[in-house]
């Protein structure tokens, strides 16, 4: 594994595949009159590179794993429920044909619990869903880590109306380098 020592990049490199947390925006600017409803949003994606000469399969069923540091530098307790079950499904496993990059937003919803006090959760894409308390106008450091550990895995095709098995998916741990943003 390789960890690119750049200032400016956020990567982790194994055996030609990049790994790195992406922000769209460093600074998530919410309003209370906003939030006191379940708010959808792209806080944070995953983007993996192949840069190996063969496409690559990659899972996205249950294989993100957010963690968040406070500015203290405290890991933020989260907090694990499954308010369902659901099957992988053939759109959860991506092609990354050689020298693409492909994307992945786990569903993340915001909403406020009481005065500066937010609940930020992440769906797992199988019914689990990671949630975190946050402070508003509090910086934190944010890591989507990638775990698989399922080179094959049986999947419903939507479009075909029957499973198929999907084989030589990547396997493995990634822990992405942790990056900044700020509830504002």
């Amino acid at each position: 594994m390789i960890l690119n020592d750049s200032d400016d990049s956020n990567y982790v490199e194994v055996n030609g595949i990049s790994f790195e947390t992406f922000l769209p925006e460093q600074n998530l600017n919410i309003s209370s009159k906003e939030t006191k409803n379940d708010i959808e949003l792209d806080l944070a994606g995953i983007c993996i590179s192949n840069n190996t000469p063969k496409p690559i399969y990659f899972s996205f069923y249950a294989t993100v794993i957010p963690e968040i540091i406070a500015a203290d530098g405290q890991l933020v307790s989260k907090s694990y429920n499954c308010d369902c079950s659901r099957q992988a499904e053939e759109s959860d496993i991506i092609l990354a044909m050689s020298g693409e990059d492909i994307m992945f937003f786990p569903k993340t919803v915001i909403k406020e619990l009481k005065n500066n006090l937010f609940q930020l959760s992440f769906d797992s894409e199988n019914g689990e869903i990671y949630t975190f308390e946050l402070i508003k106008s509090q910086f934190y450091k944010l890591q989507l880590n990638y775990i698989n550990k399922l080179n094959k895995v049986k999947v419903y095709s939507q479009e075909r109306k029957k499973y198929q098995e999907i084989k030589n998916i990547w396997t493995g741990l990634v822990n992405t380098p942790f990056v900044e943003f700020q509830l504002t």
